[in-house]
């Protein structure tokens, strides 16, 4: 174990041995973490959001349609032309409060949301676009598109419309 995780985890075993070895038992089961904010809910607003996903959850590490768990794993932080590709694709706006993030995935094909729908048809969710802006309105929106295939997706406009991989796009507001 390396890192963070290792001198929470640590002080946690030396802050118990300093206070009794009953505490140690307790502290061996809870190790000292960092408290995770709670997932924020967003209210699907596109068709195929409605029709597809329903409401959706999103927290640091993981995104929630229909009580399953998408595990998220940033892969790149978007800038310059992907995020301008990006924003073209989701037909997101594209402000100083963009920000556009890929994420690695895993979500079956064979996982039916609402309707009996699923992301990518019965391929696997392999990868999510995630953009989230605030519009000329001052509504927060959150854009999503789900890709499919072992490759990390090519965030540029022209590949990105004759991608193969490209499943969907949802939009959300809170």
């Amino acid at each position: 174990m390396t890192g963070w995780k290792s001198h929470r985890i640590l002080l946690g075993f030396a802050a118990c041995g300093l206070i009794s070895g009953t505490c140690a038992v307790f502290c061996l089961a809870h190790p000292l973490r960092a408290r995770s904010k709670p997932p924020t809910k967003w209210l699907a607003i596109s068709q195929t959001a409605m029709s597809i996903t329903g409401d959706a959850y999103l927290s640091d590490d993981g995104l929630v349609f229909q009580n399953h768990r998408l595990p998220l794993t940033l892969e790149k932080k978007l800038g310059g032309e992907e995020l301008k590709a990006a924003a073209n694709l989701l037909n997101a706006t594209l402000n100083s409060t963009t920000r556009g993030e890929l994420y690695k995935t895993n979500l079956s094909g064979t996982v039916h949301l609402r309707g009996s729908n699923t992301l990518c048809g019965k391929r696997d969710t392999t990868w999510i676009l995630i953009m989230s802006t605030i519009d000329g309105t001052g509504g927060i929106n959150l854009n999503l598109a789900t890709f499919s295939g072992a490759l990390r997706p090519l965030i540029q406009t022209q590949a990105l419309g004759k991608s193969t991989d490209l499943c969907g796009t949802y939009w959300y507001q809170k």
